[in-house]
């Protein structure tokens, strides 16, 4: 696997929740997603990154845990949004049980049925520009990539339409 050029965040804390799963082996392999997006609205904008690593095992569950990425101070000068302002690594304060309850709905709504551990552990926000609407809408977004058979360009852009 390439380096990413975005590093996981630092958590002072953890959510998680583990889905019982029937599904004997993964059809998804070790792999990460990272999404960063940003839409110009008038003279603002929305910003958010958000990225997960996914790692198949044997033992009979889905584990999906979102750290707080609280405890990281780090500038991430290489983003998209940092002409405007300078996202910071992490999360927005309160936004990782929301993106836990998105994940697990999406999970259950679309009858995901893999064995593994599914970590959100990267993300960048922006003071401004961020808000949970952002954070909810690419935790949909990493979850489709990541398990969403034969997934083209087209239904990429189509995610991020709105």
């Amino acid at each position: 696997m390439d380096e990413s050029p975005v590093q996981p965040f630092v958590s002072k804390e953890h959510v998680w929740v583990v889905i019982p799963v029937t599904e004997t082996s993964s059809k998804v392999f070790h792999s990460e997603v990272v999404v960063e997006f940003k839409q110009p609205r008038g003279p603002r904008c929305v910003y958010g990154l958000l990225g997960a690593e996914f790692k198949p095992s044997h033992d009979g569950g889905l584990s999906i845990k979102v750290g707080d990425g609280l405890a990281d101070s780090r500038a991430f000068k290489e983003s998209l949004q940092s002409v405007i302002e300078t996202p910071k690594y992490g999360l927005l304060e309160d936004v990782a049980s929301t993106i836990l309850e998105v994940l697990k709905g999406e999970v259950l709504r679309r009858g995901i049925s893999v064995n593994g551990s599914f970590e959100v552990c990267f993300g960048a926000y922006g003071e401004i520009s961020s808000s949970q609407q952002v954070f909810k809408l690419l935790a949909k977004n990493i979850l489709e990539i990541f398990f969403v058979e034969n997934i083209g360009g087209e239904v990429i852009a189509k995610m991020f339409e709105g």
